[in-house]
């Protein structure tokens, strides 16, 4: 089975609603669950996303984002192989949304990850995905000259990127390689340059500050961390035939 890359991962689980789900017995996902049905599968996707992302680079944050979404709302780089099979949930609504906030210190991050069963190393790995995207004025415009944490450099930019009360404005989360799935993220967190509280906060905590450290300086362990964190959370919640659907439009139930 080919391997994927992982801006692919998210894309290549949400799109596999076009098929038709082979049987299975229980909530077991597999790498080579469309095999039979779909050989090239992995293919077809990869020159989809690719596609998608070369038209309009913010579709790899958005893909990643709509994967935790997912595993995390409807219980539904590196190469990994991605683990496939599961069912979309039949029920979608606005309030079921639960994504943890750009506030969270670590102590709220971590309880937020405990009750999908992940761990603080998880988390922590997951956070790295923030190397790639952008985030409003809206999430981090009131550290801007009020958070001491932050490198005064990168609030004078940050100042720039949102002038006053501008709502339209925006900044991205890995000022430095923006397009890029790399460690500097980490390296960011380092030098103060987190643009999101619940990114600083991995630094400012001693708790999660030497994994944030292990990460800048070795972007293979970085790596092969998230890509593990990455199966993990796609085992989150799993759904199949008897409590979910294939839906025919994958942003509404059928």
């Amino acid at each position: 089975m080919r391997r994927l890359r992982f801006l692919l991962a998210a894309f290549f689980l949400l799109a596999l609603n076009v098929l038709p789900p082979p049987p299975m017995a229980g909530a077991q996902l597999a790498p080579g669950y469309y095999a039979d049905v779909c050989p090239d599968l992995e293919g077809i996707v990869r020159d989809a996303v690719r596609m998608a992302v070369a038209h309009s680079p913010v579709a790899a944050p958005a893909t990643l984002r709509l994967f935790f979404h997912d595993c995390a709302v409807r219980s539904g780089g590196p190469d990994y192989q991605v683990e496939l099979g599961r069912y979309d949930g039949r029920v979608s609504t606005e309030a079921s949304v639960l994504i943890p906030h750009g506030s969270f210190d670590l102590d709220q991050l971590n309880g937020f990850f405990s009750g999908l069963g992940l761990s603080q190393a998880d988390m922590i790995a997951l956070s790295g995905a923030h190397t790639i995207g952008a985030a409003s004025c809206g999430f981090f415009g009131y550290r801007v000259g009020a958070d001491a944490a932050m490198d005064p450099a990168f609030a004078d930019q940050l100042r720039g990127s949102c002038p006053g009360a501008a709502a339209g404005g925006f900044a991205f989360l890995d000022a430095a390689t923006p397009l890029r799935f790399d460690n500097e993220y980490y390296r960011n967190l380092r030098a103060g340059r987190g643009l999101l509280a619940s990114d600083q906060a991995l630094y400012a905590d001693a708790r999660s500050r030497g994994a944030v450290d292990r990460y800048a300086a070795d972007q293979g362990a970085f790596f092969g961390d998230f890509a593990a964190a990455m199966t993990r959370l796609g085992r989150v919640g799993v759904r199949m035939a008897d409590d979910g659907e294939v839906r025919r439009d994958c942003r509404f139930p059928n």
